[in-house]
């Protein structure tokens, strides 16, 4: 008997038979059926390959008639024969993880593979946990350790916060715990969205309906795993592309944005526009972007935040081209080129980029980038952007960045510097002006 230390629990590995049973169900499967039936082999050994190749064979039947019935199944490894099985699904579940036995030491490459399987199997809805099992426990899936252990690992859950989706470029870590009441409503959406896909898994369209609903939750992480396996089956795909683009956005990763945003403006060219429907619709409930607009606005953001000023400002101008005449689009792409060609020192050039911005425009969800623009055209003063009665977090996030910027443009770099530490102190972190506030306060530190 020799004793492991794996991960602070104690392993104990008695005898060679489960690794005897995994050779000897490699060779069988190995084999074709007429080689398992050889007669130069002994009768014993003969048997013995057959039974395993039987097993086999009515195991993938079995999983064939649930998959024709409708169930959708899930592959765990896993090694079963009595009394030297592994058994990986016979932990404890409950409303928010489930408690799966591990084995440690020599079977520590399979349980990892059991646990991605069974994260892959939940959707990512449900945390994981690894427990330590006793070999005497292994053929009862580590039930009774488990159950042993469960008061422990249910007090561990409630104090312990949800893992972080990134951190900030400051280092701060980023949790999924979005604001606000909307939660229940979004996590219904969220479930509407999976089972819409669950009745046509081919629909590119309908995983990108998951991505967003994910995203929307600030389960950033989960979306992009979404997206990055429907485009596995979807290469072309533009959509897919263009959301995954964004969410990188999100946990500051713009270096693989920028290169998922230009495939998608690849994809996209001299093919037909479509509006994108909204997820999170405004007041009128009318959809106000497309496509080709989403994908050039988001890759001129990745670009500015990255400080390609020059790359952002041609990406600006291509998706002005998408605007459809909407007041709503053109303000937010009007204030990001005039801060473009700010950084870039092209003064005269931004101040009539802004000549034809407008107090009565029709605004119907843009109203902060409308906001800033009024400022940069002295129209409102910048103190009072950041006191509007009835502004949401996001709102506040993105005016509070054309504020503190306006004011480090002017001279008053402390005043700036202020604004943006107010702004990145607050809980919006996957707001674009939240994300180029910290971009700003990262350099300043450098």
């Amino acid at each position: 008997m020799r004793v492991y230390l794996i991960d602070r629990y104690p392993f104990v590995f008695i005898g060679i038979g489960r690794f005897l049973l995994a050779l000897d169900l490699l060779a069988a499967s190995a084999l074709t059926v007429e080689e398992a039936a050889d007669e130069s082999r002994a009768i014993d050994l003969r048997r013995y390959l057959q039974a395993l190749q039987r097993r086999a064979a009515d195991r993938e039947g079995f999983v064939k008639t649930l998959v024709d019935l409708g169930v959708r199944v899930h592959r765990i490894p896993s090694l079963s024969d009595e009394e030297v099985s592994i058994n990986y699904i016979n932990g404890v579940h409950d409303s928010s993880a489930y408690m799966m036995p591990v084995f440690g030491a020599f079977y520590g490459a399979l349980d990892s593979a059991a646990h991605r399987a069974m994260s892959e199997a939940f959707g990512g809805r449900v945390r994981i946990k690894r427990i330590g099992s006793a070999d005497v426990q292994i053929r009862y899936g580590g039930l009774h350790c488990i159950v042993a252990t469960y008061p422990w690992i249910r007090a561990d859950e409630k104090n312990r916060p949800p893992p972080a989706e990134a951190r900030s470029l400051l280092g701060r870590p980023l949790y999924p715990v979005l604001p606000g009441p909307k939660r229940t409503k979004l996590e219904a959406d969220l479930e509407a969205a999976r089972a819409d896909l669950a009745e046509s898994p081919p629909d590119p369209a309908r995983i990108v309906w998951v991505g967003r609903r994910l995203g929307y939750l600030w389960r950033i992480n989960e979306a992009i795993e979404v997206y990055s396996e429907g485009i596995k089956a979807h290469p072309d795909y533009a959509p897919l592309y263009r959301h995954r683009g964004h969410r990188y956005i999100s946990i500051r990763q713009f270096d693989n944005a920028i290169v998922d945003l230009e495939h998608a403006a690849r994809l996209i060219k001299d093919k037909p526009d479509k509006v994108e429907p909204d997820g999170m619709p405004n007041a009128a409930n009318i959809p106000l972007t497309t496509t080709g607009f989403n994908v050039w606005y988001h890759l001129a953001l990745a670009r500015y935040l990255k400080g390609d000023y020059a790359g952002a400002l041609e990406a600006w101008q291509e998706t002005m081209k998408y605007t459809g005449g909407y007041d709503d689009n053109i303000v937010a792409v009007t204030d990001w080129t005039y801060m473009t060609l700010r950084h870039l020192g092209r003064e005269r050039q931004a101040a009539e980029l802004i000549e034809a911005i407008s107090p009565d425009m029709e605004i119907i969800e843009n109203f902060a980038y409308h906001q800033r623009l009024l400022m940069y055209k002295g129209l409102r003063k910048p103190a009072d952007l950041l006191d509007i009665e009835g502004a949401s977090e996001l709102d506040l996030a993105t005016l509070g960045y054309g504020v503190a910027l306006w004011y480090m443009e002017s001279g008053e770099r402390d005043k700036g510097v202020a604004v943006f530490e107010r702004l990145v102190a607050g809980r919006y972190w996957p707001a674009f002006g939240f994300i180029a506030a910290e971009v700003e306060l990262a350099r300043l530190r450098r």
